[in-house]
């Protein structure tokens, strides 16, 4: 607020002289949030990937992203197309399908996963076909997202989860001849807005008992980015 000029009119201009920066800098801040959060979600990409990459003990390549518009915000999924690529390939055809959208994250554990992509919302529903296992290098750190299954290796279909923290328990376990005997498929990694996986309703006990009265956040809409 810088202006001044005569007695009374000096401290009036004075006032404008001083009010011109501020209001320069005031504009000038919103012109540079978008550059900003862009660079927040670079780095953010960045060390998820980083981190993919060094768990499974080689330079991972990101493919393309998928939106999560959730009921407590957007979770960017990048997927790692080359190391699973039927896998990422079923996911992606159900998103452009629409199969995900407005189901529940049915299954929320605390310290353990967040479980979605089941139109039933009871645990037991799937698109009605099942994918091969997929033998990958790719690890469960914080925020990847593997495939659900039942028993059998090849039973996956539509349902999946991310982890809220490492859980090596559910790496791909191998035989003496690199045949896969257990584990989970990981197919790809929150890159953006992991801090959405603090919010979501925790709809089971840490012992996975169900919380009665409880309503699941939903997956509003997945899109392909």
């Amino acid at each position: 607020m810088h202006r001044r000029i005569q007695p009374a009119l000096l401290a009036v201009t004075l006032l404008a002289l001083v009010a011109a920066p501020a209001l320069a800098n005031r504009k000038a801040a919103p012109a540079n949030e978008p550059a900003r959060k862009a660079a927040t979600a670079v780095t953010e990409e960045a060390q998820a990937v980083a981190a993919a990459s060094e768990a499974a003990g080689k330079k991972l390549v990101l493919g393309r992203r998928v939106a999560l518009e959730t009921s407590k915000g957007t979770l960017v999924v990048g997927l790692f197309e080359k190391d699973a690529p039927k896998t990422t390939d079923n996911f992606l055809r159900l998103v452009r399908k629409g199969f995900y959208d407005n189901t529940p994250f049915h299954r929320v554990i605390e310290g353990f996963v967040a479980q979605g992509g089941d139109p039933t919302g009871t645990g037991t529903g799937g698109p009605g076909y099942t994918v091969k296992f997929e033998k990958t290098p790719l690890k469960h750190i914080s925020g990847a997202i593997g495939m659900a299954r039942s028993a059998s290796l090849d039973s996956a279909g539509s349902q999946f989860f991310i982890d809220f923290i490492a859980l090596p328990q559910l790496d791909t376990r191998l035989d003496d001849k690199g045949v896969p005997t257990g584990g989970y498929v990981v197919f790809g990694q929150v890159v953006k807005g992991q801090a959405i996986l603090a919010k979501l309703t925790r709809t089971m006990t840490p012992d996975n008992a169900p919380r009665p009265g409880i309503k699941p956040d939903r997956i509003v809409k997945a899109r392909i980015l």
